[in-house]
């Protein structure tokens, strides 16, 4: 009898233990799948880390971006604003270049009008010195008659 109690004791104690062990297994199961959901958790927190990082570097490339277009605005701007000047420089010039070619008009006519009266006063020079020849010549005659 007291070997049965003992195998009843120890059938009981291999039941509990079995017990136990399943138990034990279960929670260890539990365990490990709270810690597979953790260690997913860290790997989501890394990914999502690396994919900040990214984040990151992409906006500072966007805000160079941006700095160099507002750059390139400003330059533009400023290229606007001296071609304004330089197309009221060209029109100026223009003006001027117009004024210069009247007056070189101007004076071509001038000139040609002093041609004219150069030409027409050797003219006039060359009639009057033919006429004061003949007068000249009508003298000596005169002269020679009157001393013969």
């Amino acid at each position: 009898k007291a070997l049965k109690d003992q195998v009843a004791k120890l059938t009981m104690a291999v039941q509990q233990l079995h017990a136990l062990n399943v138990q034990s297994t279960q929670e260890q199961e539990e365990q490990a799948d709270e810690l597979l959901a953790a260690l997913e958790t860290c790997q989501e927190v890394e990914t999502l880390r690396g994919s900040l990082q990214a984040l990151e570097l992409q906006c500072l490339d966007l805000q160079e971006q941006v700095d160099a277009g507002e750059n390139a605005a400003g330059m533009v701007a400023q290229i606007s604003h001296k071609c304004g000047l330089f197309e009221e420089m060209i029109d100026e010039q223009r003006c001027t270049i117009a004024g210069l070619e009247e007056m070189v008009q101007v004076s071509e006519e001038v000139e040609e009008h002093q041609v004219e009266e150069l030409r027409q006063m050797r003219e006039q020079a060359a009639t009057g010195e033919a006429a004061l020849s003949q007068q000249a010549l009508a003298l000596q005659v005169l002269q020679q008659q009157l001393a013969e």
